[in-house]
């Protein structure tokens, strides 16, 4: 047992004495007497300040729990995070978090597309209107501010050209060229409907209705793009396994015409289709599961070594499609319905382009504004 020590000292004028195993611990307690006695004020130690990156961990991990975003969203979100926002922000305390600082971010990012700014700043936005809500912070979001939107780099955003008619010309003629069936249903799929790539993994033969030559889009397959725990099942994802989902957004469940080309090159056969449950492209070992990311990338890698994609995505096709579609009159509000896209500013602003073709169909159509009719 460490022996115990005594001093005497003053409080208000009369001597008292104190022990303690230490001189430290004599000390403290001399202190509190002090402020007993009102001789001595308490100086309050500052709270502790949440910083950005502990608040946003916090908050990113609530997100995943609650499941009320797609976990290929969250991953985006990390991604801006990781990669952006906690190299500034991370340290800093949320309530040092002022529109000079968001402007100072913003500045480091200029060499950035205007669109991936924009990515950044939505992150930001909302973990700062989570921490006001939960009154870390007070006033305004500083991301909110017009002053930290107008800082953002005026940089176009890259364009996406799509197919021209020739190419997808191309394309069409040599898909019976691939040497697997998966590959030559990939590609035609994607040559003749509007749809995204997830639409394309996650077709069962029991979204057929080859009486009504119609197919229904009512699932989507996306890839981890790091290991997760989905919230509502429980089910442990590895990275780059498959995750089977409902399409992006609710005008993801549609209704596609299916033309008879497409038909003729999905080679479907009588006993597939009495199996409703297997997946149109599957994988390799089992015809009920699909494609993992793995899969695909070897898909599109083998698919590149046999026909000219002209370097192009899987969602090039989509653009494509959305551009001719509407150059051959399809309506825009039918465009819409059969290719899933929520809002149609969209399909008009992003989707469509006008390419050399439209401008030759325009000049003969120009010439025969005035002619008199025959």
């Amino acid at each position: 047992m460490a022996k115990r020590i005594k001093k005497k000292v003053s409080i208000g004028g009369k001597e008292i004495w104190i022990t303690g195993e230490s001189d430290a611990e004599i000390f403290e307690r001399y202190r509190q007497r002090l402020i007993e006695a009102g001789e001595l004020v308490q100086r309050e130690e500052p709270a502790k300040q949440t910083t950005f990156q502990e608040y946003a961990e916090s908050y990113m991990n609530h997100s995943k729990r609650n499941g009320q975003i797609r976990h290929t969203t969250l991953a985006g979100y990390e991604s801006s995070l990781k990669n952006h926002l906690y190299p500034f922000f991370g340290n800093m305390s949320l309530s040092d978090i002022t529109v000079q600082t968001v402007e100072e971010f913003i500045a480091t990012k200029r060499q950035y597309a205007k669109k991936t700014i924009h990515e950044m700043m939505l992150v930001l936005t909302f973990i700062l209107d989570g921490a006001i809500e939960d009154g870390l912070i007070k006033g305004i979001n500083p991301a909110k501010s017009k002053r930290a939107r107008n800082y953002v780099s005026a940089k176009k955003k890259e364009i996406r050209e799509p197919y021209t008619e020739k190419q997808m010309n191309e394309i069409i003629s040599h898909i019976k060229d691939l040497e697997q069936l998966r590959d030559r249903r990939l590609i035609a799929c994607l040559c003749f409907m509007p749809v995204r790539r997830e639409d394309v993994l996650g077709l069962c033969l029991k979204d057929f209705d080859l009486e009504h030559m119609e197919l229904r889009i009512e699932r989507s397959v996306t890839f981890a793009l790091h290991a997760f725990v989905d919230p509502v099942t429980r089910t442990t994802y590895k990275a780059g396994q498959a995750v089977i989902g409902e399409p992006k957004t609710e005008a993801g469940f549609r209704v596609i015409p299916i033309v008879r080309p497409l038909l003729e090159l999905l080679e479907l056969s009588e006993e597939e289709l009495k199996d409703g449950e297997r997946f149109l492209i599957h994988h390799r070992k089992n015809v009920y599961e699909p494609y993992t990311g793995q899969s695909m990338k070897s898909a599109w890698d083998r698919i590149k070594k046999q026909i000219n994609l002209y370097g192009k995505t899987p969602h090039y096709f989509r653009h494509t499609f959305a551009t001719i579609g509407q150059r051959k009159g399809i309506s825009a509000r039918t465009m819409q319905a059969i290719g899933g896209w929520k809002d149609g500013e969209v399909l008009n602003r992003i989707y469509t382009h006008t390419q050399s073709e439209d401008i030759q169909i325009a000049r003969g159509q120009m010439a025969a504004m005035y002619l008199p009719p025959n």
